[in-house]
């Protein structure tokens, strides 16, 4: 039998225990808990070295069960109390219990401290050995398959097919390279940079702001600012102005107007100041959904500005003939 080269603990579970004489002295719907209660009970105990003692609270949260599968196996005798009668096994500490017969099927503590302790001279041995060949300066030995360091003839492999297509040692033809060098460059993407000092928006942002009832130059502000105080990078910074324009209705930018002050003496906001720029209230219904809240928003923005552009040349027209 080969040696098992898995270092980790493990513990003994012969292949009939499901159908061990004690268990099956219990009911049927309990003998699967009441065995993966047992089997929790050694491997607690086989990795805390307790030699078959056990808290029960500890086993239980392992294995999931209620505290009432415990009695059952104390019944049956694979379990035992403080104060039990048992002549095979050793008297666990008060609210403490033992598995029975523990030490007959699994690993002593003292029997795993000397393991584990022969594992660690081991390993120190071989570090020290390892050590010693390097600082002696002796190499270490060759793989067995006499094909030399692997990473070495990958290299070497990789250095080959470099310089496979130019054989004679003359230099690459300059077209050829020329070529080659045009066909790499060509795959190269944009690189990311900041939005530039120059950057505004173009005619076709003002068209969909305005599609939208969106006050452009607010959104414009709007976007720089997120993007220097996120320390943004774009490609096309267009395109993503773009994109911020679309996403904008559901951030509730729609029809918010500009917070610079107007110089045109027809301007709404010259004309009938701004106490009263504001859209109403949606109704309670838009307001549940994003996709009603955009609808309700073109529209009424459109509506809403419009009046005010109505009512602002009322004003200003009354303003002449007064």
């Amino acid at each position: 039998m080969s040696q098992r080269k898995d270092r980790r603990e493990f513990i003994s579970v012969s292949v009939d225990f499901p159908n061990h004489p004690k268990l099956m002295q219990l009911e049927e719907d309990v003998i699967p808990l009441a065995g993966w209660l047992a089997v929790c009970a050694w491997i607690y105990c086989g990795q805390n070295l307790t030699d078959g003692e056990f808290a029960p609270l500890a086993v239980r949260r392992i294995a999931g069960v209620d505290k009432q599968i415990e009695k059952h196996l104390l019944s049956v005798g694979l379990w035992h109390a403080h104060g039990h009668g048992c002549p095979k096994c050793p008297q666990p500490g008060e609210r403490m219990y033992v598995s029975h017969d523990y030490l007959e099927h699994q690993r002593a503590k003292a029997d795993a401290e000397a393991l584990r302790e022969k594992r660690r001279r081991a390993g120190a041995a071989g570090a020290a050995s390892r050590w010693s060949r390097a600082t002696s300066g002796l190499a270490e030995p060759p793989p067995s398959d006499g094909m030399g360091d692997p990473k070495q003839m990958a290299f070497a492999m990789a250095g080959a097919t470099d310089g496979a297509w130019q054989t004679d040692g003359k230099d690459m033809p300059k077209e050829e390279e020329d070529k080659k060098k045009t066909k790499s460059s060509s795959r190269r993407r944009s690189p990311e940079r900041p939005l530039p000092e120059s950057w505004k928006p173009i005619a076709r942002h003002k068209a969909v702001a305005a599609s939208l009832g969106l006050d452009v130059d607010r959104e414009a502000r709007q976007f720089r600012l997120h993007a220097e105080a996120k320390d943004r990078r774009q490609r096309d910074w267009h395109k993503a102005f773009d994109l911020w324009l679309e996403k904008s209705l559901d951030w509730g930018g729609a029809a918010i107007p500009s917070q610079r002050q107007s110089t045109d003496p027809a301007d709404p906001d010259v004309v009938l100041g701004r106490d009263n720029w504001q859209l109403p209230a949606p109704p309670d219904g838009v307001q549940a959904g994003t996709r009603a809240y955009t609808e309700w928003a073109k529209k009424t923005s459109a509506d809403h500005f419009a009046e005010r552009r109505r009512r602002a040349a009322e004003v200003l027209a009354e303003r002449k003939s007064a």
